[in-house]
């Protein structure tokens, strides 16, 4: 399996796992035979590899493992615990995934969510680009990401400018965005949460757009560093590691002070729509 993400090519040589490509994966799937990027092949996941390793955390989905080869991100799968895992601080171009054959090899994965639970984030900050949890639409041509925590009405505003401007959700939950010749640019990315909305389309960046709820339809600046801290918490990096928190700031920095970022108050409805548009018209 290859797959194209800001114009970088990942391979994937997976055979003791069934990778299902799913809905979200294929519009990104690459058909070049150049060499790839970021290579990634299998190992198997052998008790000896994390002999003596400490927990360091735990969720349903995944634990982190303290070794002495490094931090193991070590992902379950259905009723599969410890089925497959990586180090974390391998930052090559070619990567091992460590694949527990034995638990794996009957119940398949959709190619969509493997992709999410094996790092590539931290890949793409090496190159430059960034992840950010938002909504991504399209409007004339350009990009608007909708920003802020769980619950502000991401979606909901990303709903509206879809039924009541016709602008196209690109992404539901993410966005990739890297600089290219000088200008920001926002990029499909197959990992969409719970939205099912995932479309490979790259645009030029227009606006980032931090939600609050209100009563009233009012647009606010923002302060420099209000904008980073806002940026950074959007960005998916591993918080534990201090390498990913300064590149997801640096990257904060600099997008912060070359596109328009304002606070946006807003109402649940077409007024909303309406306020933000009217806007953007006076800025993009």
């Amino acid at each position: 399996m290859r797959c194209c993400f800001a114009d970088l090519e990942f391979e994937f040589d997976i055979k003791g796992m069934p990778i299902v490509s799913d809905a979200m994966c294929k519009p990104f799937l690459s058909d070049l035979t150049t060499k790839a990027d970021f290579f990634y092949y299998e190992k198997p996941l052998v008790p000896q590899l994390l002999h003596g390793s400490k927990q360091i955390k735990y969720a349903g989905g995944y634990e982190l493992l303290q070794t002495e080869n490094g931090m193991f991100h070590r992902n379950h799968w259905a009723t599969c615990r410890k089925a497959y895992g990586f180090f974390t601080d391998d930052l090559a171009t070619t990567t091992p995934i460590y694949v527990n054959e034995a638990l794996m090899q009957e119940i398949p994965i959709s190619a969509s969510y493997f992709l999410s639970t094996i790092g590539l984030h931290r890949k793409l900050l090496s190159k430059g680009a960034v992840v950010l949890h938002c909504s991504y639409i399209e409007h004339n041509g350009k990009a608007i990401l909708f920003l802020g925590p769980s619950g502000t009405g991401k979606s909901t505003q990303a709903q509206l400018w879809q039924e009541h401007e016709n602008a196209q959700i690109i992404n539901g939950d993410r966005a990739l965005l890297r600089r290219s010749s000088g200008r920001w640019m926002v990029y499909g990315y197959p990992c969409c949460g719970s939205s099912s909305v995932c479309i490979n389309k790259t645009l030029p960046l227009a606006a980032l757009v931090v939600l609050r709820q209100g009563k009233e339809n009012i647009i606010e600046p923002l302060r420099a560093a209000r904008k980073i801290c806002v940026l950074t918490a959007a960005t998916e990096v591993y918080p534990w590691d201090s390498w990913e928190v300064a590149q997801a700031f640096d990257t904060a920095q600099n997008l912060s002070g070359s596109i328009p970022m304002f606070q946006f108050s807003c109402t649940k409805d077409q007024r909303a729509v309406e306020t933000l548009k009217e806007y953007l018209e006076t800025i993009v």
